[in-house]
């Protein structure tokens, strides 16, 4: 009886054997995979979203199209990926450089990394490490001025000069910020992020004895940082496995973390640290992800393009780390640099071509991109001339009446011209000339608008499908007793609170324009939609008053944590824009 049921029973654990071991063996192989699909989701959502037919497509037309904005991200996270000719993006780049003179010390940072992993000229990068670009702008253009010596660039400052400067900045609670006296998520995972390749060499044996000796006072400083601000971060993670910046949880800040964590070796899948009630980080990103491959900047919003490429990059860096291959930021032989020109197939989905920029939750210091005003004179970046406000579209409808007269009035003066030369007895080639001189007027006039400086101002034009009002005020208080200025006014308001219509989809950088127009205000901006980065506001600028200051902007009393041209306004919104002599601490008191 009892050998009856045996074989059966050994049969079965036989079966189960089988079946759970290669399981168990393949879990990491199942999660690569898994990352792999989310980040074909996002690329496919990308070529899709852009009316491309594949990712080099879409490097090649959109990418090329929006240096400044969220080119720059999407093109770390590409090199690192597979690989991809960026030669279109990387000539674009280049020429934007050359006629544009980029004033953020983090931007000009991010572009000569984005130059690096595009293949591109080093000698930009080069002139960063030894002019003052490092420290020149908040402790983001620290963070970017180690990944340039983490990339084999040296300059005026050493890495441990760096990392001495770090450790300064470090708050009591083991995190960094820009802001504050708290650490903040983002900006801590960044920090580490750029420490991470010091800290594996000094780990994992990855150094010489020569480096060792001579960098010894850096690794044990580093060593430090990091491993307090892995626990500052794990502390941070919330149930989900998310993370929040600013009370607020986020995909941006959550994708910053794996980013921070694959560049250190640490699994965010597996390792005990970062799985809290059961959720890892990767389950904690996976919350924000949208059914169309896109991921969101708050669990329930629509799609939003900076929470988008910081996933992918994450993901990509993720990867990297499964593969053993050097951190994101950090372009090795495993990396695809200089404008690979081998074809490339599509992937089984058929919309993936794989033969292969503050940032972070972006801060202020890293959207500074290309300065634009409001006044009517125009920009030379791509993507803003592509994207101008409502109000634009509004003005320019409103103000083309004016068009048809001029038409008719070439198309009258031609005739009388033709008329005269008939009488004349001219050669016929003198019509024909009048005639395309007439031609040229015509076409000329259809595709361009003029506008007085008055329309322009005054006339936003009445809003369409309005879903509610909002306050706008703008202040420079703090500073009106520091310097007599036409500019500053007496009582330190440069706008009084005034309200505004809103629309569906409208941003508190989309009422700031409308404001200046309406009350004749010059605003100064760099980048473009959600990397807009206000600039000047009534000629008052950025470190006019000091290092830390410039314009900052809060709705409902609290600073958020996405730039003015990220954030959609709701009904009832309280928009302030304030001058800060201390990257916005002193708005808050």
């Amino acid at each position: 009886m009892k050998r009856k049921f045996f074989f059966p029973i050994l049969f079965i654990i036989c079966m189960l054997l089988c079946v759970s071991i290669p399981a168990c063996a393949g879990d990491d192989k199942g999660t690569v995979g898994e990352v792999e699909n989310i980040i074909d989701g996002i690329l496919s959502f990308n070529a899709g979203s852009s009316d491309d037919k594949d990712v080099q497509s879409f490097i090649d037309s959109e990418l090329t199209k929006s240096i400044g904005g969220k080119a720059e991200w999407y093109v770390l996270g590409l090199s690192g990926y597979k690989a991809y000719d960026f030669s279109k993006y990387r000539s674009a780049l280049e020429k934007y450089l050359k006629e544009n003179d980029i004033k953020g010390a983090s931007s000009r940072l991010k572009f000569a990394y984005a130059l690096i992993c595009a293949g591109g000229d080093t000698s930009y990068a080069e002139k960063c490490v030894n002019d003052e670009t490092i420290g020149g702008q908040s402790i983001i253009s620290y963070v970017y001025g180690l990944h340039l010596y983490n990339n084999g660039f040296t300059g005026k400052l050493s890495p441990e000069e760096i990392a001495d400067i770090l450790l300064n900045l470090r708050h009591p609670d083991n995190g960094w910020s820009v802001t504050g006296e708290y650490g903040d998520v983002d900006v801590t995972a960044m920090v580490l992020q750029a420490l991470a390749p010091i800290y594996n060499r000094s780990i994992r044996g990855e150094s010489t004895e020569s480096e060792k000796a001579e960098e010894s006072g850096l690794y044990e400083k580093v060593k430090d940082m990091v491993e307090n601000g892995v626990s500052f971060l794990s502390d941070k993670q919330l149930e989900n496995g998310d993370f929040q910046s600013f009370g607020v949880r986020n995909a941006e800040s959550t994708a910053q973390v794996i980013t921070a964590l694959s560049a250190l070796g640490i699994d965010c899948v597996s390792d005990a640290r970062f799985i809290k009630n059961g959720n890892s980080v990767l389950d904690g990103l996976k919350l924000y992800r949208l059914v169309d491959g896109s991921f969101s900047h708050k669990q329930g919003e629509q799609s939003n393009p900076t929470a988008t490429v910081q996933s992918f990059y994450s993901l990509v860096a993720y990867i990297r780390m499964s593969e053993g291959k050097s951190p994101l930021y950090v372009h090795d032989k495993d990396s695809n640099l200089k404008g690979n020109t081998e074809s490339v197939s599509e992937n089984e989905n058929g919309t993936d071509k794989t033969g292969a920029e503050d940032a972070g939750q972006e801060t202020p210091s890293d959207k500074k991109d290309k300065a634009e005003d409001v006044t009517g004179t125009g920009s030379t970046d791509p993507e803003t001339k592509g994207s101008e406000t409502k109000d634009s579209e509004t003005k320019g409808s409103k103000n083309s009446g004016y068009k048809k007269y001029v038409i008719i009035g070439i198309l009258i003066a031609a005739v009388v011209i033709c008329g005269i030369l008939t009488i004349f007895k001219k050669h016929f080639k003198n019509h024909i000339f009048v005639l395309l001189a007439a031609a040229a007027g015509v076409l000329f006039v259809i595709f361009t608008d003029f506008s007085s400086a008055e329309n322009y101002y005054k006339d936003t034009g009445a809003k369409e499908n309005v879903t509610g009002k909002v306050t706008m005020s703008i202040s420079c208080d703090i500073i009106k007793d520091k310097k007599k200025d036409e500019h500053i006014p007496e009582d330190g308001w440069i706008l009084k609170k005034s309200s505004f219509d809103i629309s569906e989809g409208e941003t508190a950088y989309d009422i700031l324009l409308e404001a200046a127009k309406k009350n004749n205000i010059r605003v100064e901006h760099e980048g473009s939609s959600e990397m807009v980065y206000i600039s000047g506001i009534n000629y008052l600028y950025e470190h006019d008053f000091g290092d830390l200051s410039g314009w900052v902007y809060k709705v409902n009393g609290e600073l958020p944590s996405v730039g003015c041209g990220g954030y959609v306004l709701k009904d009832g919104d309280v928009i302030e824009w304030c001058y800060t002599l201390d990257l916005g601490n002193d708005s808050m008191k």
